[in-house]
């Protein structure tokens, strides 16, 4: 298990998310064109340099993180509201059923009750138990508990960020360790009295998604006492990434080449809530992972249809307006349908992929 170096920030978290969207804002012009970066040699401009390269090859991701920009500064404090809303807490040890003095640490203890739980929860994925859920266990207790953890970082690229208050401790007495696909943050409280003393430990676990490029964790505390955890994710396809109007991810499908000769015909809005076990579980590469198949009418092209995840649930969701048809005529009214699909909640948002075959959805993703 690997101790993480916490670094100490003189700036508040909300200053920290000012700047980062700020330096993000400087990429680009006021014509949303990226800003050509100089030739000078040094270590930050050749990151600089690297970045704006690799921005300028993604030309919808690049549009879509020029946006994300506009909207967050317009709403900037709601943006802020929005992410200390979904902010971790820690949690009292006892939840964990430690006992200091027991003869093992507390991070020996925590890593064996993580490794079961885990093993617990594909056996319970496997048997397409999709209501269970590990009960007293720090970090296994929220439905969300990924909601809003996959954050634009200062790259211009998607990272993880799992931010956690422990305001109510001292500084030197938190500290963050790693192992795997596990995060643990410890933290002891301890009270003085003219006539006793009491000392409490507590934690917060995180078991991390397959996308999280573990080996570049980095971990901040705010001057108000806002722990963030952050780490990029792999993703080699960011052209699918987009953004709704709260900044939550949203995934675009893929359009492979369209072999019907059906002809599309008009329905009406058609909303139907939680497909159940309509999904599969796959082991690929020695990790499980989330296959599902989706029939979608022909009047909708890849481009039509948003897949995100919204409250424990995949969200499916097409529309076609009124004055576009991929059929040579115009519709006599906007075209909607909406479907959502309970599925297991550790599903990793960023390994999401999508692809339109043949009037056919295919969705898959990471456990």
């Amino acid at each position: 298990m690997v101790k993480v170096h916490v670094d100490r920030d003189k700036r508040s978290f909300a200053e920290q998310r000012k700047e980062l969207v700020s330096h993000i804002e400087s990429k680009f012009d006021k014509k949303g064109q990226l800003v050509p970066v100089n030739t000078s040699t040094n270590v930050a401009n050749d990151t600089r340099r690297s970045e704006h390269d690799w921005l300028a090859e993604q030309n919808i991701w690049r549009d879509n993180l020029h946006g994300w920009v506009s909207r967050v500064q317009q709403d900037f404090e709601e943006d802020l509201k929005r992410m200390q809303s979904h902010f971790f807490d820690l949690k009292p040890m006892e939840m964990w059923g430690f006992q200091p003095g027991g003869g093992s640490s507390f991070f020996d203890h925590a890593r064996r009750r993580m490794a079961q739980m885990h093993e617990d929860m594909m056996n319970h994925f496997r048997s397409m138990d999709l209501d269970w859920m590990p009960s007293g266990f720090p970090g296994f207790d929220d439905i969300d508990i990924y909601k809003d953890a996959f954050q634009v970082g200062e790259d211009g690229k998607m990272h993880f960020q799992a931010s956690f208050d422990v305001s109510k401790f001292r500084p030197e007495d938190v500290e963050v360790r790693q192992e795997g696909r596990e995060l643990y943050v410890q933290a002891k409280s301890q009270e003085k009295t003219k006539d006793s003393f009491r000392s409490r430990e507590f934690c917060r676990a995180i078991l991390l998604p397959n996308s999280v490029d573990v080996s570049q964790f980095k971990c901040s505390l705010s001057k108000d006492g806002i722990l963030t955890c952050d780490a990029p994710v792999v993703r080699s396809d960011y052209n699918t990434i987009t953004f709704d109007s709260d900044r939550s991810v949203n995934i675009k499908p893929k359009s492979l080449p369209y072999y019907s000769e059906r002809q599309g015909h008009r329905k009406d809005k058609e909303e139907a809530e939680d497909s159940l076990r309509e999904y599969v579980i796959e082991t690929r590469n020695g990790r499980q992972r989330m296959h599902l198949e989706v029939p979608i009418d022909p009047i909708y092209s890849a481009e039509d249809i948003t897949v995100k995840l919204e409250n424990g649930r995949l969200k499916v969701s097409g529309r076609v307006d009124k004055y576009k048809s991929r059929w040579g005529h115009k519709n006599s009214g906007d075209d909607y349908f909406c479907r959502t699909f309970q599925i297991p909640r550790s599903i990793d948002a960023m390994s999401l992929e999508a692809e339109m075959r043949d009037s056919k959805l295919i969705i898959e993703a990471d456990l």
